[in-house]
């Protein structure tokens, strides 16, 4: 049986052109990740070409840098520990998998990350938790009705 394989598109560069990229490719992709240095995005293998075409369009335009790799199907249930980065957000608050015992921030949420939402690697949570350390202060009350 042939593994299904997946293109991995890493961004660099200037995060608003990164933005527009990843508004374009939203259609077409089949998952991202913001770290701090950089964006991840998956596509279904079939989609190289037209990544790679795009890709050399928009760079003549937009200021960013990037890495096109192909990843083979693996049991991700048991290696995607391996590949969870604390995720830094905003000024202060960093997000970390329980086991990270070393990573230290002035505000630090630690998670029991599984194959869920809330881990900040999303764009989602990530603007909302930036929207959030903008806007609350030390006298803020906050309810959470998610």
């Amino acid at each position: 049986m042939n593994k299904q394989k997946w293109i991995e598109l890493k961004l660099y560069g200037n995060q608003e052109d990164i933005d527009i990229l990843m508004a374009y490719f939203n259609n077409e992709a089949i998952g991202s990740m913001i770290n701090d240095n950089f964006t991840t995005i998956y596509f279904n293998d079939n989609m190289k070409k037209k990544v790679n075409h795009h890709l050399k369009l928009y760079n003549q335009k937009l200021n960013f840098d990037w890495n096109l790799s192909s990843l083979e199907q693996e049991n991700w249930h048991l290696s995607w520990r391996d590949n969870f980065y604390p995720v830094k957000i905003g000024k202060k608050i960093i997000i970390i998998p329980s086991w990270d015992k070393k990573t230290k921030s002035e505000v630090t949420i630690r998670i029991e990350p599984g194959m869920a939402f809330g881990t900040g690697h999303h764009q989602t949570t990530f603007l909302a938790i930036k929207l959030l350390e903008d806007m609350i202060s030390t006298s803020s009350s906050v309810l959470d009705l998610g």
